[in-house]
């Protein structure tokens, strides 16, 4: 990458060398020799006989007809000073000045400097467009080749792939291209071996633990109700790590052929909400949703939603509260419950804490579960090309996880 930098370096300093030197060639071309004199100078210089204005008007200096009692007060002081004042009409300018030899001299009229000739006005502009397109040429290229580069980024961050950039080994980022052409390639690997190994994981330890809990029913009047019911307790727990293992390889199999369509979001809310209620008797959920239709996945979306409610099971007193409304063209799926809340430190460090995979609450070790829930909420949201939040509900004083997400196909 070095090497592409210095190359670049090297072609901009050659073409301000170019440039400087062009210009300072144009400059001396159009340069023609001046002398400046001040109105001054020519007065106090002046020492013969002057002529009167009236007599010979060609000439610049001479003895002016005008008393300087006609003129204001504060130029008479000036005048008497020794000063040059100065008068403009149209585009001429005459200079006066008190003499003690010649009395009240005037010279002029003055006319303005000549413009610069329009020609050399074309050429200078003609100068500097060749010159920006130079360096549309030197930096276009690259530019071009980073624009390649990042949509590749983008079309990788929506959907992971191996990329190939086909980036020209004469560009100035072709290393950076190729370094990121392998990344996403190792990026991918990774990938497909996670999946590989939650798959296996989760279907091949299925067959050990059905052999225990047989075994565990045959021996269970031999040995002590207590050990028997710790040994059932730990093979059920192990399964339900395996369903969310299941379940969470089933959600990263659909992220392939994930499609939002338009469909009516309050009977299918009612459902789902229904579906979980039959489970508990001990909490009531209230639910409050529009009657509209709304892009979304059903499938990927109530598994979202059924995660949020066991979620809220866990920790609710007597009471959840799901909600649904459209704000600015944004789908917002709300779940809260009248537990005791997210403590603040979760909440400064939401994103590392609870929605990351085998990350928990603080204030939640007591309860069951192993951190894939919520971040399975998050990768369904982020499909849908949203986010879910974290924060504590003002109404029930609990929990509240809010799914965000545009209201487009």
């Amino acid at each position: 990458m070095k090497n592409q930098f210095y190359k670049l370096y090297l072609l901009l300093i050659l073409a301000a060398i170019l440039s400087i030197y062009s210009f300072n060639y144009l400059y001396s071309t159009f340069e023609s020799e001046q002398y400046y004199l001040t109105a001054s100078e020519i007065f106090s210089s002046y020492q013969g006989e002057l002529p009167v204005a009236e007599q010979n008007s060609q000439q610049l200096l001479k003895s002016s007809t005008v008393p300087v009692e006609v003129f204001p007060t504060d130029i008479q002081q000036k005048l008497r000073l020794g000063e040059v004042v100065a008068f403009q009409s149209a585009d001429k300018t005459y200079y006066y000045r008190l003499s003690q030899h010649h009395g009240l001299l005037e010279l002029g009229p003055i006319t303005e400097m000549p413009a610069v000739h329009s020609e050399q006005v074309w050429i200078i502009i003609l100068f500097y467009l060749v010159l920006g397109i130079l360096f549309v040429a030197l930096l276009k290229p690259v530019f071009v080749d980073l624009e390649k580069l990042q949509k590749h980024a983008r079309e990788f961050s929506h959907k992971p792939q191996i990329i190939d950039s086909k980036i020209s080994h004469q560009s100035s980022i072709y290393p950076l291209a190729q370094t990121f052409n392998k990344m996403s390639r190792q990026i991918i690997d990774f990938i497909e071996l996670h999946k590989d190994l939650s798959r296996t994981i989760a279907h091949e330890v299925r067959t050990p633990l059905s052999r225990m809990k047989f075994v565990c029913e045959a021996i269970e009047k031999n040995i002590d109700k207590k050990h028997s019911k710790q040994l059932i307790s730990d093979i059920a727990e192990i399964e339900n790590l395996l369903e969310d293992y299941l379940q969470f390889a089933r959600i990263e199999s659909q992220e392939q052929i994930f499609i939002k369509s338009r469909q009516p979001v309050k009977d299918w809310l009612l459902q789902v909400i229904e579906k979980n209620q039959q489970h508990q008797d001990r909490i009531k959920i209230d639910s409050d949703c529009v009657n509209k239709t709304v892009y979304y996945q059903p499938k990927l979306l109530e598994t979202a939603l059924q995660n949020l409610l066991v979620n809220a099971f866990q920790f609710a007193q007597s009471r959840i509260q799901v909600s649904f409304e459209i704000k600015s063209n944004h789908c917002i799926l709300s779940v809260s419950d009248d537990g005791e809340g997210i403590g603040s430190e979760d909440l400064a460090t939401a994103d590392d804490s609870l929605f990351k995979i085998f990350k928990r609450r603080k204030s939640a070790e007591k309860y069951k579960g192993f951190g894939l829930g919520l971040y399975i909420v998050r990768n369904i949201a982020i499909w849908h090309g949203g986010e879910v939040k974290a924060s504590n509900c003002k109404i029930l004083g609990g929990a509240k996880f809010t799914l965000i997400w545009p209201n487009v196909a």
